[in-house]
């Protein structure tokens, strides 16, 4: 009976906060700041998370969110080095424009050569002028990980196998910028092109209605 009664007139749980973007969870809200850093395409405007994967590598995982808002879709992550946050920003660069982008012949060198040189860019089409650099190097070449569909933080381990696939990543002449390739086993290649900026970027965030 006292259990019953704890239940009626116990504390109640206050509505949901966000006070960090690793806790952003699918219908969450982000409102990026007019920072003259940031896209065009992003300063100033709000978005909702719409889906979360994960990728998965052998000493770490990456969370990914795809962001989406009028007109606009691109995926965020939070990343972390030397014990500094910042946000990841990206957009998938659709094949057509790869061989707009780059010379085709010295970017798929850098899949196919165990010391590939540094490549140029051609040329920054809309809508990724704001996200590329003028120049990259490969840093990742090949690294195993796989991908699962979901949110997958907090736990220990992932049970689903996942899709295993190789990881290449490319550092920009400005270490702001990178792109990343991921290549399927049936020989589907993904390419990004990622801005990195400070977290303080993002202006507030909020969740989802109850």
């Amino acid at each position: 009976m006292s259990g019953f009664f704890k239940n009626m007139f116990g504390k109640k749980e206050g509505p949901r906060t966000i006070s960090s973007a690793t806790e952003l969870q699918v219908g969450d809200f982000v409102q990026f700041t007019d920072s003259f850093g940031l896209p065009e395409d992003i300063r100033g405007q709000s978005f909702e998370i719409q889906k979360i994967h994960t990728y998965e590598f052998e000493h770490d995982r990456v969370t990914e969110y795809l962001v989406q808002g009028t007109g606009e879709t691109f995926y965020l992550s939070v990343e972390e080095e030397n014990d500094e946050e910042f946000i990841a920003i990206s957009k998938r660069v659709n094949h057509n424009l790869i061989e707009e982008i780059f010379n085709v012949d010295e970017f798929c060198a850098q899949f196919e050569t165990k010391a590939p040189s540094p490549f140029n860019t051609q040329s920054k089409p809309a809508p990724l002028t704001d996200y590329l650099a003028d120049a990259y190097k490969i840093e990742i070449q090949g690294q195993r990980g796989f991908y699962h569909l979901g949110d997958h933080r907090g736990q220990t381990s992932i049970e689903e196998e996942g899709e295993p696939f190789d990881y290449y990543f490319f550092t920009g002449s400005d270490d702001k910028f990178a792109i990343d390739a991921t290549v399927y086993g049936n020989g589907e290649t993904e390419v990004s092109a990622t801005l990195y900026r400070p977290l303080t970027d993002i202006e507030s965030m909020w969740p989802k209605a109850n």
